[in-house]
């Protein structure tokens, strides 16, 4: 499409308003001064429509970004004409997504190529789709602009932001990974090693009775401690999921789309569901450097993505590529269905490692009669966040008005209904925290190296 340019609306009231003042006096005077100025219009708006035509405008097929920090997209402009041509260049972004420029100028030489690069920050995770990119370029005497579509996939994917998370928790990775401070290792393992003679002071419980009969004399077994043990992550992206957190404050850049003027700290609700899958992929590469076997399961009124427990890099990768955009959904969980595909896909005993809400009755009734069924063959932990003010009747508030009083009373409230919610679950040995926003992920890898310091798998 040709647009007209303030230039030539100047050059008309220019030109044409003297022409038809002179048009009485000398009406072939000004007769030919309109058709050269109709003519120069008409060929520069004919000129303008060529350069376009031989642009060409590639993306990166994958573009990876992480949710509240600046990243860039890599823009790479084709020229086939064999002059040069400097172009203005604009992208529809889709909602999640925000840019400070809202359009680029670049300059691409006669037969070559030129490339830039456009700052973006993701407000929400997820993936998204470009499918084209808006061109526009000027005529050679300004008087036009040819705007144009061009077609360029691509696909931008935004995963969770790893980077702060990973902050709070360095001393407890690296205490726990690197073995600055080395566990000791409780206990005898539970993982077969080979077979000895009996000895004075072995215990008649790790006599292996059938090799004993087949030699005639005691034989012993020996044990050593397990080195790879599955570990699952089981996230409830149900309607709880999609809460939001009040009290968590997530620190933005001042160049950020959402910062402060002043370069302050922006205060953003999170949904619970970001911190289940910040603290999963934080637990995922903890367990990548002790050696286990981690996977992931995510429900809500049924099984939405299953990672089987691996080890490597590539297990991890896995896992973030199965989870990264997941939302929460406005349906109740399908508790029954969760314990059913367990029972029948995690056959050999695990950590299963539950990130969920217990604050609906029915569904945390449901959720304790199937952990019975569930703890029977596996050890379970339960993890669910909590507010700052959920806590025993003015244990540590500063009350000073009537609505503190109130805050306290359904804190108070809400930690009963937690205590009870654990006593009941501490019955058929599976433990439930409530943690903070602020500690969730560094609790849960807390947790994990504690069992393997006790050996609890």
């Amino acid at each position: 499409m040709i647009v007209p340019q303030r230039r030539l609306i100047w050059w008309s009231a220019a030109v044409l308003l003297p022409a038809g003042v002179c048009l009485a006096v000398a009406p072939a005077l000004a007769a030919l001064a309109f058709l050269i100025y109709t003519a120069i219009a008409i060929a520069d708006a004919v000129s303008v429509s060529r350069p376009l035509a031989g642009i060409s405008v590639e993306i990166p097929v994958v573009t990876r970004l992480a949710r509240l920090r600046p990243g860039r997209l890599l823009i790479r402009l084709y020229n086939r004409a064999q002059t040069r041509i400097t172009i203005r260049i604009g992208f529809a972004f889709p909602a999640g997504l925000e840019s400070e420029s809202r359009v680029l100028w670049i300059e691409v030489p006669a037969s070559a190529a030129a490339s830039c690069e456009w700052e973006v920050t993701a407000i929400n995770r997820g993936r998204y789709l470009l499918h084209d990119c808006h061109l526009e370029s000027g005529s050679r005497l300004g008087l036009w602009n040819l705007q144009g579509r061009k077609p360029c996939a691509g696909e931008i994917r935004v995963y969770p932001d790893l980077l702060r998370e990973r902050k709070r928790a360095a001393s407890l990775l690296v205490r726990g990974i690197t073995g600055a401070h080395r566990l000791r290792q409780l206990g005898q393992g539970r993982e077969f090693e080979k077979l000895r003679d009996y000895m004075p002071g072995d215990s008649y419980s790790e006599i292996h009775w059938k090799a004993t009969a087949k030699r005639s004399r005691p034989i012993t077994k020996l044990f050593q401690v397990e080195k790879t043990q599955q570990i699952y992550v089981i996230l409830d992206v149900s309607r709880l999921a999609g809460r939001f957190l009040e009290e968590e404050a997530y620190p933005l850049r001042a160049s950020s789309p959402r910062g402060l003027a002043n370069g302050t700290e922006d205060t953003p609700k999170q949904r619970a569901i970001e911190y289940y899958l910040t603290a999963t992929l934080l637990l995922a590469a903890a367990a990548h450097k002790q050696g286990d076997l981690f996977g992931a399961v995510a429900f809500s009124d049924r099984i939405d993505r299953f990672v089987r427990a691996g080890a490597g890099r590539s297990s991890f990768q896995a896992c973030r590529q199965a989870l990264y955009d997941l939302q929460a959904k406005a349906v109740s969980p399908d508790l029954e269905e969760l314990a059913s595909f367990i029972g029948t896909r995690l056959r050999r005993r695990a950590l299963l490692v539950f990130l969920t809400d217990l604050d609906d009755p029915v569904a945390a009734e449901g959720f304790v009669r199937n952990m019975e069924i569930i703890g029977r063959r596996h050890l379970v932990l339960v993890n669910s966040l909590r507010y700052a003010w959920t806590g025993k009747l003015f244990a540590g508030s500063d009350v000073k008005t009537t609505d503190d009083v109130y805050r306290a009373l359904a804190g108070h409230m809400e930690w009963q209904k937690s205590v009870e919610i654990q006593r009941s679950l501490q019955r058929i040995g599976v433990r439930y925290e409530q943690l903070t926003a602020a500690r969730f992920s560094s609790e849960l890898i807390a947790q994990y190296f504690n069992v393997k310091q006790r050996q609890l798998l």
